[in-house]
């Protein structure tokens, strides 16, 4: 099984667009968690099947260490709240995992708020200014990462 983990601060204009590129993958042997501080979409999430842990800390890893603690897949993939998986992702990253790897990265593509493709390929300058300007997503920007964990405690 592969945990998809979801991090959003503050930030809801692209949450649902993120949380359906994962339910859209035609490989199904997946969760998803997302991890919030906010509640406006608890029912949309809930209605869709997605774990929802509220967290009201800004930084990503307190929000990834909570979600760590609940889930149950063997390979984790890590999702921005503004991005999207594209179609075929999660069963790519099944394929590569069956050949007994740990970790997982894949390339970029910049798009815009509408979903079309800016500027590939793109120099990183180029991204920055599009990232400032706060109109914009990156697709599949994160590792994913296969993990053995050994619960020592119940605090994890």
């Amino acid at each position: 099984m592969i945990s998809v983990i979801i991090t959003s601060y503050n930030r809801k204009k692209f949450l649902k667009t993120a949380v359906e590129s994962v339910l859209s993958q035609d490989f199904k042997d997946y969760e998803i968690t997302v991890v919030v501080n906010f509640n406006d979409l608890d029912e949309y999430l809930k209605e869709k099947g997605v774990n929802t842990i509220h967290v009201d800390r800004r930084e990503v890893g307190v929000k990834i260490y909570e979600a760590l603690k609940t889930i149950n897949g063997e390979i984790v993939a890590l999702l921005d709240d503004d991005d999207v998986f594209l179609q075929g992702k999660l069963r790519s990253i099944q394929e590569a995992f069956s050949n007994d790897i740990d970790f997982y990265r894949n390339e970029v593509v910049a798009i815009d708020s509408e979903g079309n493709e800016i500027n590939s390929p793109f120099d990183r300058s180029e991204i920055r200014k599009i990232v400032r300007a706060g109109d914009h997503a990156i697709v599949d920007k994160r590792g994913v990462y296969k993990i053995q964990v050994q619960r020592r405690s119940p605090d994890f």
